[in-house]
């Protein structure tokens, strides 16, 4: 029975839609400089990247530890903590990293040397740096959280792991997990309680949907704790929020499902638009080949 419950939650936990959210807030006060777009597809068949991070502008340089490692060109591959991580993950994430740099439609327009590889997850995948190891790679621990793979690849990889990251920044990352740290989890509701762009509470409020539902029994008893916290957490979550007889937090554990409907949306519409150009191209080719025929 608990396993069957524990095997119900992982399938209703939208865990990359919080990630997407905490990606994006913590890079928010660089949001004009930069474009993040989930699942960016490398081809017209459905292989695409966990996200793809673009310097607009870039000589820009982000301030802080993670953001410090990113060139032009940043691959992002997101495990969830019930996620595997091994080393044919690392490989996959290398493979979509070539693909992405040797699909590029002009010889060299992206340079290995403006690439990057980060693999984030919550916890610290010990079997893995393990292996990575014996395998001869060298593993350094440039600073907290961030685990600098060389050898495997030239592109600069990393594995990143949340929780261990101490800046303020990116307790957003941090709170996405079961047991979560309630300082961490209070810091942030109140932060986000002051977000006035709806971009960034939209983001919010994905981070505070997975974040709920990890830590269901926490914030049901924040609320008879923190007199002010229902009320905060209605201010963020309001537009999202399903009416019901019980209240308190729990209404906060509603499933968030406008960004995943808009996400979906917009790749099927990037989707349709590179099959109609595939369309054209072969119709524009075929029109040159019956012309030397003739």
């Amino acid at each position: 029975m608990k396993n069957k419950q524990k095997n119900k939650q992982k399938e209703q936990i939208d865990w990359h839609s919080g990630f997407a959210g905490g990606l994006e807030l913590v890079f928010r006060d660089y949001k004009d400089q930069l474009t993040i777009e989930r699942e960016h597809s490398l081809s017209k068949q459905p292989l695409r990247i966990d996200f793809l991070l673009l310097k607009l502008n870039p000589g820009i340089i982000i301030d802080n530890a993670v953001g410090r490692l990113f060139k032009t060109h940043n691959i992002i591959e997101y495990k969830n903590p019930y996620d595997e991580l091994n080393i044919d993950t690392v490989w996959k994430v290398i493979g979509y990293a070539a693909l992405y740099k040797g699909l590029s439609h002009k010889n060299n327009k992206i340079q290995s040397n403006e690439l990057t590889i980060t693999i984030f997850r919550h916890s610290k995948p010990t079997a893995l740096l393990s292996q990575l190891k014996k395998d001869g790679y060298k593993v350094t621990n440039s600073s907290s959280g961030i685990y600098s793979v060389q050898g495997i690849i030239s592109v600069p990889l990393y594995i990143v792991i949340t929780k261990e990251l101490e800046e303020d920044v990116f307790k957003v990352l941090r709170i996405m997990t079961k047991n979560a740290d309630i300082d961490d989890i209070i810091a942030f509701i109140e932060e986000a309680s002051n977000f006035s762009i709806p971009g960034d509470k939209g983001n919010a409020k994905a981070v505070l949907q997975v974040s709920s539902m990890a830590n269901k029994k926490l914030f049901e008893g924040m609320k008879g704790e923190y007199k002010n916290m229902n009320e905060v957490l209605r201010k963020i979550m309001a537009d999202d929020l399903i009416r019901s007889k019980e209240e308190g937090i729990s209404e906060a554990t509603v499933k968030f499902t406008t960004i995943i409907s808009e996400k979906d949306k917009a790749l099927a519409e990037k989707d349709a638009t590179i099959a109609e150009k595939d369309a054209q191209i072969a119709e524009l080719l075929a029109k040159l080949n019956a012309k030397e025929k003739q």
